[in-house]
């Protein structure tokens, strides 16, 4: 009886002690597995160091490429603005030059009608007159237009443009407009003519030279060149006559 007690708490005690081993056993076998040791730690910082630079090379990357990207997009749009820029700069010259070939016909048709001493003859000049006026404000206008459109150095050649566009339109206005007759009875007609029709065909010659001029700089655009440095030259302007001067009379100035 005591023996079969002493059993039973026997065979009890070594199933605890294998539990408990089984347990110590299922502990140590974990501890193995994951022991670090005394670097762990020390490993731990460097792989997240690494970690951490190898985020920061990503991101670097990342921004440089959006940076890359937004260069090139404000590239394109600078180019495709300067190409349309071109374009109208050119559409606007090439409507200038236009404009002052039609201003040497009108200028040759007026002078042609000045050889002869007659009221028709002179109205027929005044209303040749009349038309070079408006054209030579509608070229300054088209220069300017020009020049708005330009945002490089070569913005120094279309002022120079508009320079001598200003020169041509003080010729006409002081070396022509102000001495054309308002009839054909002053007694001075053929000096005032004389000088009329100088100042026209020089006005001819200054168009001329300016059309070319506005070639030139269409050319050397195209060629993506600097253009070469110009200078108008400047036409030799009459003095007009004094304010109130007996048979002086502008353009459109009716016979009294």
């Amino acid at each position: 009886m005591v023996f079969d007690f002493v059993l039973g708490t026997v065979g009890e005690f070594v199933e605890y002690a294998q539990i408990i081993v089984a347990i110590f056993f299922a502990y140590y076998v974990f501890k193995f597995f994951t022991f670090e040791g005394p670097d762990a730690g020390e490993r731990r910082r460097d792989e997240e160091k690494r970690i951490d630079g190898v985020r920061g090379d990503i991101e670097k990357g990342w921004n440089k490429h959006k940076t890359n990207k937004k260069q090139r997009e404000d590239d394109e749009k600078a180019d495709k603005q300067k190409a349309r820029d071109e374009h109208e700069r050119e559409r606007l010259l090439g409507k200038a030059r236009k404009i002052l070939f039609n201003i040497e016909i009108q200028a040759k048709h007026a002078e042609k009608k000045l050889r002869t001493q007659d009221d028709t003859h002179l109205r027929l000049a005044k209303t040749h007159y009349d038309k070079i006026q408006d054209e030579i404000d509608a070229v300054h206008t088209l220069l300017q237009s020009a020049y708005a459109t330009i945002h490089h150095t070569n913005k120094v050649y279309i002022r120079k443009l508009i320079t001598h566009a200003d020169l041509i339109k003080k010729l006409f206005n002081n070396g022509i407009v102000a001495h054309l007759p308002s009839n054909t009875l002053v007694a001075d007609w053929n000096t005032k003519i004389s000088e009329i029709q100088t100042h026209t065909n020089e006005l001819v010659n200054q168009c001329g030279t300016l059309a070319d001029s506005i070639d030139e700089f269409i050319e050397d655009e195209k060629k993506n060149s600097g253009p070469a440095t110009f200078t108008p030259p400047s036409p030799t302007v009459g003095a007009p006559p004094p304010v109130g001067a007996p048979g002086v009379a502008g353009p459109g100035s009716g016979t009294p």
